[in-house]
């Protein structure tokens, strides 16, 4: 028997597939499918290791592949998975290469509900030295811009999980 609000989410699940979001500094993604079943997660370990403060590190394993969490902290482009990667599907190099890229859904998000919220300003992080890459568009408008690096460190702070991700 379906409780009230369940009956509402038949309609309004769109029926997503799941998306895995691979470590960063990859070229080739068939290769996560090929190699990293046999691996030992190496790269799961120099994460743990690399993320001292945090106790755990992001890359958990999921059938075998190796995938970045997000919900409680983001990635520090550290490139200790890449250099523990002993077959070369992780490769050091100066920009990530993610297979996501993150988008704010306004229905989720304080700041479009009118209510001033800069929290994943506040925390949005540029390696690359560039800053300020969510914009606001007046006072409640949050924008991610082109220069986005995708450390994710706005997805574990958003109150409303409103920074989302589809496939590359």
């Amino acid at each position: 028997m379906l409780k009230r609000r369940e009956i509402f989410s038949i309609f309004t699940s769109k029926n997503k597939k799941e998306i895995l979001i691979l470590p960063p500094y990859n070229n080739d993604r068939s290769l996560f499918d090929k190699i990293c079943k046999e691996c030992n997660q190496a790269c799961k370990e120099a994460c743990k290791v690399s993320s001292k403060i945090y106790q755990e590190g992001i890359i958990w394993q999921k059938d075998g592949k190796p995938y970045i969490d997000f919900t409680t902290r983001g990635c520090t482009l550290c490139q200790e998975c890449a250099k523990a990667c002993e077959y070369d599907v992780l490769k050091v190099q100066e920009e990530p290469n993610w297979n996501i890229k993150f988008s704010i859904d306004v229905l989720k998000c304080l700041s479009h509900q009118k209510t001033m919220c800069f929290t994943c300003k506040d925390v949005c992080q540029s390696i690359t030295g560039k800053k300020n890459v969510i914009a606001f568009v007046g006072m409640f408008y949050p924008k991610i811009e082109k220069d986005c690096i995708g450390c994710g460190f706005c997805v574990s702070a958003c109150p409303t999980y409103a920074i989302t991700w589809s496939e590359r």
